[in-house]
């Protein structure tokens, strides 16, 4: 099984390989995925189910794969006799339950070329096998020439189109060589005439189709969620091709199948079903589900989906839930997704949706053995779950919990741009008020080992203080603390908490960083993963918001950073910021500290910085 990471459909015609492989293939040209980004959409594969009811419905979200209740296509065949190996960029990409190894390569450094086929010749001898192999050149080469170097909104990569596309055909070419050297080692090693060889893609690319989306992962436009499949098997028919939708989730079962394997009781159900009895007519017009939320784009929600599509072999219906917004596509007459019919009177725009309503109660319902936990819980732990604010065992916090869960209502109705902790509710935690967050407080200051530093004649300013629960920890070993946050809703949160807990010694200003104001300098100064944030309601660039920091800050005060997720992505990211602060500060502590979240990032940079 081989994924072209990245490739769009509609470049199969202008790589003569990819075209004379269809004549040993059974071929779909409309495989619709779930999710235009690599993770959502193999867990998507991997389950046979869409991310609502398997949990990987959002980019930070492979931590919230349903393993309990989710049994993989690599369990399924390794329960059956199956050696089971895959070879990925990164561990979280997929499932790990039923692999009997997981290796991991270098995107930036590794020689694919070389690798695979050395895989191959290393698993030939352990059948029956499953292999999954990630072939990430094209994503490789778009987060160095564009990932990198543009962002969403930039005219000059927007208004280039021809030439990106172009380009990515000389990518998508090289996927093409690799292909043959594939197929021809699985000849050459005789894995060939007795092997199912599955190829797609996991989803598309934008070479500047639409502003706002640079490569993918922010829309639901068919460049990006169609893309293609390649059945190659000895009883498998040969150089058909299927043009109707059908849809990742489609997968497993058709595997399934094909290995005469049954599925088990007890488990979520799988949403695919088996495409070898598929018939190309118009009566087969199956009902394709994607979607998504973008890391960046007009309306960022990366920790869980916000826009919503359903499409069929003609129409597409896409929902934002963040501003409302709707969009019909006649896709039979306009491929370009051009004209938006939307509210026009066309009445299939009510029929898709009642189908999307219909979906949302079907995922509901999925999920809603989640009851047997439920029933097992204190009273105080059924009242949490109920109103979705995750409590530790014991305490008597309903009346503060119940304050908490107004001021979180509000902020989800009223504060268009919270994009953090959707899940959760607090993204920072506080055992000593029974609030279970997305980065438990007391566990960072442990990890932290700031306690030297600490002293009661400090002043401390804490930048980007959320719903003030670091503030307030800190509060106790400092003289006074102010944190400065823009959302009011979550400073409505930290004075809550302040005056449960009677803290006199701290106070919340409700104000961005560029226009927060104060008549006092302060001894430190906490800048945890706030530099910069994907909300984009930060402005400063990271010298400015160095130079703001350096203004505020006495002579020989601390600056306590902590990098931002983003920083650790890639590697050197972190560079440029470090030579802005070196400039500034003399480095006095510089040391990798976990990270709870999000789950890609398992770690930041933290330091200790002393101004010069």
């Amino acid at each position: 099984m081989i994924m072209l990471d990245g490739v769009r459909a509609d470049t199969i015609n202008f790589v003569p390989y990819l075209q004379e492989l269809k004549k040993e293939a059974l071929f779909f040209s409309s495989l619709i995925t779930y999710a235009p980004y690599t993770l959502a959409s193999l867990h998507a594969i991997f389950s046979g189910m869409y991310g609502n009811t398997n949990g990987v419905n959002g980019y930070y979200k492979s931590y919230s794969f349903d393993k309990d209740h989710c049994f993989t296509l690599a369990q399924y065949l390794k329960e059956n006799g199956y050696y089971t190996e895959a070879d990925v960029i990164n561990e979280d990409l997929i499932p790990k339950q039923g692999f009997d190894k997981v290796r991991i390569h270098d995107e930036f450094k590794s020689n694919l070329l070389e690798r695979h086929p050395e895989i191959l010749l290393q698993i030939k001898n352990k059948q029956p096998f499953f292999l999954f192999l990630d072939y990430n050149f094209v994503h490789t080469n778009l987060v160095k020439n564009i990932i990198k170097k543009y962002s969403d909104f930039s005219i000059e990569y927007f208004k280039n189109k021809e030439k990106n596309y172009s380009n990515y055909l000389v990518l998508v070419s090289e996927a093409g060589d690799y292909l043959k050297l594939m197929m021809d080692k699985l000849k050459e090693l005789n894995l060939y005439g007795n092997s199912v060889v599955i190829i797609f893609a996991d989803h598309g690319c934008s070479v500047g189709d639409r502003i706002g989306e640079k490569v993918y992962g922010v829309y639901l436009y068919d460049y990006t969620i169609r893309t293609f499949m390649y059945i190659i098997g000895k009883y498998l028919p040969k150089g058909v091709e299927r043009k109707n939708v059908v849809r990742t989730a489609d997968i497993m079962p058709t595997i399934l199948d094909i290995t005469k394997i049954h599925t088990k009781g007890g488990y979520k159900p799988i949403h695919g079903e088996s495409l070898l009895n598929l018939k190309e007519d118009a009566s087969n017009d199956v009902i394709a589900y994607s979607e998504t939320g973008g890391l960046g784009g007009p309306t960022p929600s990366p920790e869980i989906h916000n826009v919503k599509a359903i499409r069929t072999n003609r129409w597409k219906l896409i929902y934002n839930t963040t501003n409302s917004k709707k969009e019909l596509y006649d896709l039979e007459n306009d491929k370009d997704e051009a004209t938006n019919l939307s509210g026009k009177g066309y009445e299939i725009e009510d029929r898709l949706w009642d189908e999307m309503l219909r979906l949302d109660e079907k995922f509901k319902i999925e999920n809603s053995r989640n009851f047997l936990k439920f029933k097992t819980r204190s009273f105080e732990q059924k009242e949490a779950m109920a109103s979705e604010i995750p409590i530790r065992n014991g305490g008597n916090f309903e009346e503060l919990h119940k304050k908490l869960r107004e001021h979180l209502d509000m902020q989800s109705k009223e504060w268009k741009t919270f994009i953090y902790a959707q899940d959760k509710g607090f993204y920072q935690g506080f055992d000593e008020i029974k609030i279970e967050g997305c980065r438990p407080t007391e566990k960072r200051f442990k990890m932290y080992k700031i306690e030297k530093y600490m002293s009661k004649d400090r002043l401390v300013l804490d930048i980007g203080s959320n719903c003030g629960f670091v503030s307030l920890f800190a509060s106790r070993y400092f003289g006074h603390i102010d944190g400065v946050e823009i959302n009011p809703y979550l400073v409505a949160i930290a004075n809550d908490a302040k005056n449960y807990l009677k803290i006199k010694n701290a106070a919340f200003h409700c104000s961005s960083f560029e226009k927060f104001k104060i008549d006092k300098k302060f001894d430190v100064i906490f800048s945890f993963a706030n530099d910069s944030t994907i909300d984009e309601n930060t402005k400063f660039n990271f010298k400015e918001y160095i130079q703001k920091i350096l203004f505020l800050l006495k002579s020989h005060g601390l600056l306590i950073f902590e990098s931002q997720a983003e920083d650790m992505m890639e590697k050197n990211m972190f560079s440029p910021k470090l030579e802005i602060l070196e400039k500034y500060f003399n480095v006095l502590e510089k040391r990798k500290v976990k990270s709870d979240y999000p789950y890609n990032v398992p770690e930041r940079w933290f330091l200790v910085l002393k101004k010069r």
